[in-house]
C-alpha cells in the first residue's frame, strides 16, 4: 500500500465517521440544517479525494449522495426515515470500497438507480422552479467578462499536493468556472511548485462559497481572492498546524523518554552520594528539561474519547432496529482526553458492554410499558475526568441484573460454594459476571450470550491498570464504571518495603498513609481489621500475599490506605521509602501469570521492583 493510499483511507474514514454521525442526528431531527450541511460537505470532500485517486465507484456514490443533500438543502426534497436508511447504506458501501472490499457492481448500480429516481421524483414536483433558479444563477455569469484570481496556500507538511490541487481544479471545471492556473496544469500534476498556486476563474456571485469549499479540503492552509490579499494582510491569522503520527512512533518516543527518566533517577542518586553540588545543580536543570519532554509527549498521546465513542451510535441504531427495541443513545464528555493506546484498547470491550445493554438490559417497548416505563429505553455512554484518571460510565435504565440467576450460574461453574453464598456482598455477586465464559442468557445468538462482554472489559482493564465497578437495581437499570489511568507509560507511585523486598504502589489508588499500633489490630470472623475514624477497615498483609519472609511482630505498623470499589482497605507494609515517578514495564513469560502484580519497573538504584495490582491483592486477601 502506497503512502497516498494510506492517507486516503485515513482521511476517508474520518469523513465517513463524521457523515454517519450527522445522518443519525438528521434522523432525530429531520430539519437539522447543521447535520444536512455536514453530510453535504463530507460527501463533497470524499468525492474529490476519490476522484483524485481514480476510485470511480466511490466517486459516483458520494456524488449521488451529495446531489441528494443539495436538494434537501434547497428544500426540494424532504428527509424521511427511508431516505436516512438509504444514506446510511451509501456510507456502508463507501466504507467497504475504501477498504478494498468487493461489492457486486449490480448492487452499486441499483443504489445509484434508486438515488437517481429520488432525484428525478423531486425534480418532477418542482421542475419549473428548478429550471428558473438555474437560469437565474447562470445569467450573471454569461454576461461577466472579468476574472478572479484565487491564491491557494498548502499546509507545510502536505502529502500529495498535486492531488489536492487536482480536486480544486476539477471542482471548478465542473462548475464551468476554471480558466487557467499558475503554474500550468501539467506542472501542477508533476508537483513542480512550492506551497502555493494561483487559479484564474470567471467572476461569479458564488465566489465566497467557492473559497469556503476550497478551504474545507484537507491540508489546504488558506485560500483567498488575490486582489483582497493587501486589504486583508493585517487580518492574517496564524493557523494551528496538525500532523498525523502513527501510534508506533509515539510509543518509540515514549520509550526513549522513559529510559531518560530511569537514567535521570540513577544519575541523581549517584550525584547525591558523591555530594557534588555542581553536578547536583546541573542534573536538576537537566531533570526539568526531561520532565518537560515527558509532559509534552504525554500531551501528544492524549486524544478525545469521541474518536472511539462516535463509532457507536450507528451500531446501536442498527442493533435496536434489528431487535425491535426503541433506544435513545446519549453520549457525554466526548472531549475528555485519554492516552491513545488506552482508548484504542477499550474500543471493542466498550462495544461488548453496549451490545449487552441493548440485548440484555433494555426491554421491548411492550415490556417497558407493562412495567410503567417509557417505551424508549436510555443508554448513556459518558466520560468524566477525575483525580489521577478518567471514568468511562456505561449505564442503561433497563431490567437490571438478576442476582439469583448470577448466583445460580456461579454455583454451576464452581466459582463459589453453597456455604459462602450467604456471606456475599452485592459487589461480590456482580463480580462473577467478569469471569471468562460467564453468561446467564439461555439462548446464544450472534449478538451476545457467549459470556464475552464483561469479561473482555475486565481483562483489558486489568492489563492497563484500571478497575471496573458494577451497580444494578431490578427494573431500574445497570451501570458499569471503568476507572482508567490517564497514561500507561510513567506513573506516580509510593515505594514501600516488605521484609527485604521493595514494592511499588500506584498513587492513583492511595488515599493516605498512616502508622498504627499493634494493639489497634484485631480479628473479626477470621479476618484482620483495624479501626480508623470509627470505621472498621480490612487489613491486607503484602507479606502474606507475596509469601515474603516474616519479620516478626512489632510495636508499630505502616499502613497504606487504598480505595477499591468505593471501599477502604489497609495494606500493611514494613516501611514507606519514597514517592517516585516510575516507568511501567509489562510482565512477560512466567511472571505474567502471577496474581497481584501489575507490572515491573527499574528503581533509581538500578534494581527492579514489582508494581502492585491493588484491586488484585485486595481480591486475593478477601478470598484467602
Amino acid at each position: 500500500m502506497t503512502n497516498y493510499e494510506e492517507l486516503f483511507i485515513s482521511e476517508a474514514e474520518e469523513y465517513l465517521e463524521q457523515v454517519s454521525d450527522s445522518i443519525l442526528k438528521l434522523e432525530k431531527d429531520m430539519n437539522d440544517i447543521e447535520a444536512i450541511n455536514s453530510i453535504f460537505r463530507g460527501m463533497h470532500t470524499i468525492k474529490g479525494m476519490a476522484a483524485s485517486m481514480g476510485y470511480s465507484s466511490i466517486t459516483k456514490i458520494s456524488h449521488s449522495i451529495e446531489d441528494v443533500m443539495d436538494l434537501i438543502r434547497s428544500e426540494k426534497l424532504q428527509v424521511s426515515s427511508e431516505l436516512v436508511d438509504l444514506l446510511l447504506k451509501g456510507t456502508d458501501y463507501i466504507q467497504s470500497l475504501v477498504h478494498k472490499s468487493q461489492i457486486d457492481e449490480n448492487i452499486i448500480k441499483s443504489f445509484l438507480k434508486v438515488i437517481e429516481s429520488i432525484k428525478t421524483g423531486s425534480e418532477t414536483v418542482k421542475e419549473k422552479n428548478i429550471v428558473e433558479e438555474r437560469k437565474e444563477k447562470k445569467e450573471p455569469e454569461k454576461f461577466s467578462l472579468s476574472e478572479k484570481v484565487i491564491k491557494i496556500i498548502f499546509a507545510d507538511d502536505v502529502v500529495l499536493k498535486s492531488a489536492r490541487a487536482f480536486v480544486v481544479i476539477k471542482n471548478l471545471q465542473d462548475k464551468k468556472l476554471y480558466i487557467k492556473s499558475d503554474p500550468d496544469f501539467d506542472s501542477i500534476m508533476k508537483e513542480n511548485f512550492k506551497d502555493e498556486i494561483k487559479i484564474f476563474i470567471k467572476d461569479t456571485p458564488q465566489i465566497n462559497s467557492i473559497i469556503e469549499e476550497i478551504k474545507g479540503i484537507p491540508e489546504i492552509k488558506d485560500a483567498f481572492v488575490l486582489k483582497e490579499e493587501i486589504k486583508n494582510e493585517q487580518e492574517t491569522v496564524i493557523e494551528k498546524k496538525d500532523i498525523k503520527v502513527s501510534l508506533e512512533r509515539l510509543d518509540n518516543l515514549q520509550n526513549y523518554a522513559s529510559e531518560l527518566v530511569i537514567a535521570r533517577g540513577r544519575l541523581q542518586q549517584i550525584a547525591y552520594s558523591l555530594q557534588n553540588e555542581e553536578l547536583i545543580n546541573s542534573l536538576n536543570s537537566t531533570s526539568k528539561i526531561i520532565s518537560n519532554i515527558q509532559d509534552e509527549i504525554m500531551k501528544i498521546r492524549m486524544v478525545p474519547v469521541g474518536q472511539v465513542f462516535d463509532r457507536y451510535p450507528r451500531y446501536i441504531r442498527d442493533l435496536s432496529n434489528r431487535l425491535k427495541k426503541k433506544i435513545n443513545f446519549i453520549i457525554k464528555g466526548k472531549d475528555i482526553e485519554l492516552d491513545r493506546a488506552i482508548l484504542n484498547s477499550l474500543a471493542d470491550p466498550l462495544l461488548h458492554l453496549l451490545k449487552n445493554a441493548v440485548d440484555h438490559g433494555i426491554e421491548s417497548p411492550e415490556e417497558r410499558l407493562k412495567n410503567k416505563k417509557d417505551e424508549t429505553g436510555n443508554i448513556i455512554l459518558e466520560a468524566k475526568r477525575v483525580k489521577n484518571g478518567v471514568l468511562i460510565i456505561v449505564s442503561d435504565d433497563g431490567k437490571g441484573l438478576d442476582k439469583n440467576k448470577i448466583i445460580e450460574k456461579a454455583l454451576s461453574l464452581n466459582l463459589v460454594d453453597e456455604e459462602k453464598v450467604q456471606h456475599l456482598s452485592e459487589n461480590d455477586i456482580y463480580s462473577f459476571i467478569t469471569s471468562e465464559g460467564f453468561s446467564t442468557k439461555e439462548e446464544v445468538n450472534d449478538i451476545s450470550g457467549r459470556g464475552v462482554g464483561v469479561g473482555a472489559v475486565y481483562n483489558v482493564l486489568k492489563q492497563i491498570g484500571g478497575t471496573l465497578e458494577i451497580s444494578s437495581q431490578k427494573n431500574k437499570g445497570t451501570t458499569f464504571t471503568l476507572k482508567l489511568p490517564l497514561t500507561l507509560a510513567i506513573i506516580k507511585t509510593l515505594i514501600v518495603k516488605v521484609s527485604d523486598e521493595t514494592y511499588i504502589i500506584p498513587l492513583s489508588h492511595i488515599v493516605e498513609t498512616i502508622d498504627i499500633k499493634k494493639e489497634d489490630i484485631f480479628t473479626i470472623m477470621g479476618k484482620e481489621v483495624f479501626v480508623l475514624r470509627d470505621e472498621v477497615i480490612p487489613l491486607v498483609r503484602l507479606s502474606n500475599i507475596f509469601k515474603c519472609e516474616n519479620t516478626g511482630e512489632r510495636e508499630k505498623y505502616s499502613i497504606v490506605l487504598v480505595e477499591v470499589d468505593e471501599s477502604f482497605y489497609g495494606i500493611l507494609v514494613d516501611s514507606f521509602m519514597e514517592q517516585s515517578e516510575v516507568v511501567v514495564k509489562p510482565l512477560k513469560g512466567i511472571l505474567s501469570g502471577i496474581h497481584g502484580l501489575a507490572g515491573v519497573s527499574i528503581l533509581n538504584n538500578g534494581m527492579p521492583s514489582f508494581i502492585v495490582d491493588v484491586p488484585g491483592v485486595v481480591s486475593m486477601a478477601k478470598e484467602g
